[in-house]
Parts: structure tokens; C-alpha cells; sequence
């Protein structure tokens, strides 16, 4: 029987498959857009984003040259992350993974955004 939260995932690896299912999740948020002076200022040079989906955060923050770890329980939004990055020539930190079990320690970030 599956899990709510394999479920979950399974549901967003279908969404991020398509150009359609994408289609409403590139874009920052304009919340996430305003932040990037107020990072600068601040001298943040971390961020993680924590269900990136496809990365739109991710891959701002690694555009005003955060160094990012961008994690995800799904496959098919990591595929998209890793393949928008190399288009756009960015490095980041990409892997599968779920909040409970992050691989890093207390305080290894600047900034961490969620997915919203």
C-alpha cells in the first residue's frame, strides 16, 4: 500500500513530466525576487532550496551567486534542475531527497526556502 507521502511524489514526478504540468512553477515568486538585495547586503552566500519542484528558486539564487543544494523527492523535477542549470551554465547542488533526512549540518545555510 502506498504511503500519502509516496504518493505525494509519484503525483509531482507526473506534474513535472510534462511542459504543461511545469508550465505554472518556473517562475519565482516575487517574494523570493525581492529577498535578493536584502541576501546581497546581508553577505549571504548560501541557500538551500528545500522541495525545489523544477528549481525556479534554485536557479535565481544561483544566478545572483548563491551556491545552492537543491533537493526534491522527485526524480523527473530534479531531471528538469539539472538540465535548466546546465543550459544556463550554473552549478548547483542537486539531490533526491525529503526534509526528514537532510544530509547537512545545523547552520550549513544561509538561506533556506521551501517549496511553495
Amino acid at each position: 500500500m502506498a504511503t500519502a507521502f509516496t504518493t505525494a511524489i509519484e503525483a509531482w514526478d507526473k506534474r513535472w513530466a510534462t511542459a504543461e504540468g511545469r508550465a505554472d512553477w518556473l517562475d519565482p515568486e516575487p517574494d523570493v525576487i525581492a529577498l535578493l538585495p536584502e541576501l546581497k547586503v546581508r553577505g549571504a552566500r548560501t541557500a538551500l532550496d528545500l522541495g525545489c519542484g523544477v528549481g525556479r528558486h534554485a536557479l535565481v539564487l544561483a544566478e545572483h551567486g548563491l551556491a545552492v543544494e537543491a533537493i526534491d523527492g522527485s526524480a523527473a523535477g530534479l531531471a528538469v534542475v539539472r538540465e535548466t542549470a546546465r543550459a544556463r551554465g550554473l552549478s548547483l547542488g542537486v539531490r533526491q531527497g525529503t526534509a526528514d533526512a537532510l544530509p547537512f549540518d545545523d547552520g550549513s545555510f544561509d538561506l533556506c526556502c521551501r517549496g511553495m
